[in-house]
Protein backbone atom coordinates (compact mmCIF):
# COMPACT_ATOMS: atom_id res chain seq x y z
CA UNK A 1 0.00 0.00 0.00
CA UNK A 2 1.05 3.32 -1.04
CA UNK A 3 1.86 6.55 1.40
CA UNK A 4 -1.55 7.92 -0.34
CA UNK A 5 -3.58 5.04 0.14
CA UNK A 6 -3.12 4.56 4.22
CA UNK A 7 -3.65 8.16 4.84
CA UNK A 8 -6.93 8.46 3.05
CA UNK A 9 -8.10 5.03 4.41
CA UNK A 10 -6.92 6.62 7.99
CA UNK A 11 -9.09 10.08 7.42
CA UNK A 12 -11.99 7.59 6.11
CA UNK A 13 -11.54 5.65 9.33
CA UNK A 14 -12.05 8.28 11.39
CA UNK A 15 -14.71 10.37 10.00
CA UNK A 16 -16.90 6.98 10.12
CA UNK A 17 -15.91 6.78 14.20
CA UNK A 18 -17.16 10.74 14.53
CA UNK A 19 -20.35 9.75 12.92
CA UNK A 20 -21.05 6.85 15.24
CA UNK A 21 -20.10 8.93 18.12
CA UNK A 22 -22.38 11.94 16.67
CA UNK A 23 -25.40 9.50 16.30
CA UNK A 24 -24.60 7.66 19.26
CA UNK A 25 -24.27 11.39 21.24
CA UNK A 26 -27.79 12.46 19.95
CA UNK A 27 -31.00 11.51 21.94
CA UNK A 28 -34.42 12.94 22.40
CA UNK A 29 -35.37 14.90 25.67
CA UNK A 30 -36.37 12.60 28.51
CA UNK A 31 -40.18 13.00 29.39
CA UNK A 32 -40.78 13.28 32.77
CA UNK A 33 -44.13 11.55 33.60
CA UNK A 34 -46.17 9.93 36.91
CA UNK A 35 -45.67 5.92 36.63
CA UNK A 36 -47.30 4.65 39.43
CA UNK A 37 -51.36 5.71 40.57
CA UNK A 38 -51.61 7.10 43.73
CA UNK A 39 -54.41 6.63 46.85
CA UNK A 40 -56.30 9.77 44.79
CA UNK A 41 -55.48 8.44 41.54
CA UNK A 42 -54.84 12.20 39.69
CA UNK A 43 -52.82 12.83 36.57
CA UNK A 44 -51.97 16.49 36.07
CA UNK A 45 -50.64 17.87 33.66
CA UNK A 46 -49.89 21.37 32.05
CA UNK A 47 -50.81 23.68 28.50
CA UNK A 48 -49.63 26.64 27.14
CA UNK A 49 -52.36 28.96 26.21
CA UNK A 50 -51.75 30.98 22.82
CA UNK A 51 -52.01 34.75 23.69
CA UNK A 52 -51.75 34.76 27.42
CA UNK A 53 -48.95 34.61 29.52
CA UNK A 54 -49.48 31.62 31.63
CA UNK A 55 -50.08 28.28 31.17
CA UNK A 56 -52.86 26.19 32.22
CA UNK A 57 -52.75 23.24 34.98
CA UNK A 58 -55.25 20.47 34.08
CA UNK A 59 -55.84 17.89 36.95
CA UNK A 60 -57.64 14.79 35.55
CA UNK A 61 -59.66 12.79 38.38
CA UNK A 62 -59.89 9.50 37.32
CA UNK A 63 -61.70 8.59 40.08
CA UNK A 64 -64.56 10.98 39.26
CA UNK A 65 -63.41 10.88 35.82
CA UNK A 66 -63.83 14.59 35.71
CA UNK A 67 -60.94 17.02 34.51
CA UNK A 68 -60.61 20.34 36.17
CA UNK A 69 -58.54 23.36 34.71
CA UNK A 70 -56.97 25.81 36.80
CA UNK A 71 -54.85 29.11 36.16
CA UNK A 72 -52.65 31.82 37.87
CA UNK A 73 -55.43 34.33 36.22
CA UNK A 74 -54.37 37.19 38.25
CA UNK A 75 -50.49 38.44 37.70
CA UNK A 76 -49.88 40.17 40.77
CA UNK A 77 -51.03 37.12 42.99
CA UNK A 78 -49.79 34.36 41.06
CA UNK A 79 -52.51 32.30 42.84
CA UNK A 80 -54.34 29.47 41.29
CA UNK A 81 -57.88 30.08 40.11
CA UNK A 82 -60.18 27.48 39.10
CA UNK A 83 -61.30 27.90 35.94
CA UNK A 84 -63.73 25.37 35.10
CA UNK A 85 -64.52 21.14 34.81
CA UNK A 86 -65.43 18.92 32.68
CA UNK A 87 -67.64 15.61 33.20
CA UNK A 88 -65.94 12.97 30.82
CA UNK A 89 -68.19 10.72 30.99
CA UNK A 90 -71.11 12.76 29.76
CA UNK A 91 -68.35 14.12 27.19
CA UNK A 92 -67.25 10.45 25.52
CA UNK A 93 -70.97 8.83 26.01
CA UNK A 94 -71.59 7.69 22.70
CA UNK A 95 -75.01 8.16 21.01
CA UNK A 96 -76.97 5.09 21.31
Amino acid sequence: MSRNSIFVFLVGINLLLLAVLLVGSYSLPAAQAQTTMAAGKFVAVTAAVDSQHYEVLYVLDLSARKLHALAPINVQTKRLEYLDTRDLEVDFRRAP
